[in-house]
């Protein structure tokens, strides 16, 4: 679905969603149509990349190259729509589901990307990682263009990752909606942002429209209470467990996993680490304790 770039895309847009009113605000702010970004061949592109190279430190020319023969949707210049002068260009990552595990685990080289884990032009990635947004006027303009290609990529939503250049760069992005992805991956490098789908999807054409679901570590006090409801409607209710064998004093050195269904508390899992190494362990041994409980199907059909 096509949205005109100002007020429709922002009342639309899963991605102005996702992040926070600053972005929605900042679309609204912008002339409606006034930027757009465009496919351009090496010729058009390569004097940018060239220009950003200048003052920042980028892949290499092959890197971008394989990139770009991999997918060659993923740099993009940012033009204004009355002329159609070029004013920056914005480069992003579309991972499948091999970059989308890479990135959390750190094995993804932001400086040498393996192409075989960028998505191609006509497969839905399972992640996006913003690679570089360079528009040397001002950052404001690339904003609803860049929101609104976002949205066209995966219109249900998907994690966007990011790294700040510099500490303004990095307080900018927390305030749109970005935090430490090591807060949901616990094994992602330190300087790694995220932003995960948070809103329940506009309907459209009058179509049922699909579910939104997240999962998420349980973090505050209020995730758990809606993990330990999941859980208890689930075995104390349904399965008619006994309270001490539901909840046998192992909840506070675990982490949980908590699964929703349009906001709303579905699912969860406990995951207990186990200390003591094997002889033939390598390492310290993990396991997920048998304790998932999801909530039943009837529910949601009458929701």
């Amino acid at each position: 679905m096509k949205h005109q770039i100002g007020q429709a895309f922002v009342e639309s847009s899963t991605i102005a969603q996702q992040f926070s009113g600053k972005v929605g605000r900042a679309i609204k702010r912008g002339k409606q149509g006034a930027y757009r970004l465009k496919l351009a061949d090496w010729q058009e592109i390569e004097p940018w990349i060239d220009r950003a190279a200048k003052k920042l430190a980028l892949a290499s020319t092959d890197s971008i190259r394989a990139v770009l023969e991999r997918n060659p949707h993923t740099i993009r210049l940012l033009t204004a729509a009355e002329d159609d002068a070029s004013i920056g260009f914005f480069a992003y990552l579309p991972l499948n589901e091999r970059g989308a595990m890479a990135i959390v685990s750190g094995e993804l080289n932001g400086g040498d990307p393996d192409p075989t884990m960028i998505a191609t032009a006509d497969e839905q990635p399972e992640a996006i990682y913003l690679w570089l947004v360079y528009t040397p006027d001002s950052l404001g303009r690339a904003i609803a263009a860049i929101a609104k290609c976002i949205d066209d990529l995966v219109p249900y939503g998907c994690p966007i990752f990011s790294r700040a250049v510099n500490g303004r760069s990095e307080r900018l992005q927390k305030s749109i909606g970005f935090l430490p992805a090591q807060q949901i991956y616990p094994f992602a490098p330190e300087w790694l942002l995220v932003s995960l789908p948070q809103k329940e999807l506009p309907a459209t054409d009058g179509k049922r429209q699909r579910p939104l679901i997240e999962v998420r570590c349980a973090r505050t006090l209020d995730d758990m209470m809606q993990v330990f409801a999941v859980r208890s409607s689930t075995y104390l209710s349904e399965q008619l467990c006994l309270y001490n064998e539901e909840f046998d004093g192992n909840d506070f050195c675990a982490t949980h996993l908590l699964g929703l269904v349009d906001g709303d508390a579905a699912g969860c899992a406990r995951i207990r680490y186990f200390g003591d190494l094997e002889p033939d362990d390598n390492a310290i041994r993990w396991g997920i304790n048998p304790m998932i409980a999801i909530r039943p199907e009837g529910y949601w059909q009458r929701k």
